[in-house]
């Protein structure tokens, strides 16, 4: 899939998220990806793929029909105790810090155990290219996101907490032509909790 794709060794480094998506434009073959697959076995996250996700539709607008969103980031800064998380997690990949990160983001049940193993494992046993890891997720500025042409639909958590769920909103509402989005009552980050 283009995730693949994307998280695969380059030939020539990689400076910036336009690149990275542009490389993936002119494959035949990438007619129709998917990128917010669920892939356990991926290392990279959902958030990641969402972000990669808006920010396709605005680099290659002419290969997006419509454009889904769950609690994705870039709509506004994430909260610096996400980072903070997220680094000492990927830094320190120990059953207590993945399980300290992903019950912050709002896996508490005990039904997630697999998922926060599978999590634990990938951290610990596998590294994302630093190609990859190059491209920091950042906030899609409002020129970006005016020019989105497409349906977007994006849900997110009322109780979010990698930034204001509320704000977000109000912006992607603002900002985007062709705009549907609520707040999903009693959902933190992954919309499942």
């Amino acid at each position: 899939d283009l995730l693949d794709y994307l998280a695969s060794r380059p030939t020539a480094p990689v400076h910036s998220l336009e690149e990275m998506l542009k490389r993936g434009l002119y494959d035949d073959s990438m007619e129709r990806q998917f990128i917010t697959r669920n892939r356990p076995d991926r290392r990279d996250s959902d958030d990641y793929r969402r972000w990669l996700a808006l920010n396709y539709a605005v680099a290659a607008p002419q290969r997006v029909r419509r454009l889904v969103l769950l609690s994705p980031g870039g709509l506004l800064p994430m909260v610096r105790q996400f980072t903070l998380r997220g680094m000492i997690m990927v830094w320190f990949p120990t059953r207590l810090t993945v399980n300290s990160f992903f019950r912050w983001l709002g896996f508490t049940d005990r039904a997630y155990a697999n998922l926060l193993d599978l999590a634990y494992l990938g951290l610990k046993h596998f590294r994302m290219p630093i190609e990859t890891a190059r491209v920091m997720p950042a906030v899609v500025s409002d020129e970006a996101l005016r020019s989105i042409g497409v349906p977007t639909l994006l849900l997110i958590g009322e109780q979010e907490v990698i930034s204001d769920p509320a704000r977000a909103l109000g912006r992607a509402h603002r900002l985007i032509p062709d705009f549907e989005g609520e707040l999903v009552p009693g959902c933190r980050h992954d919309m499942c909790s």
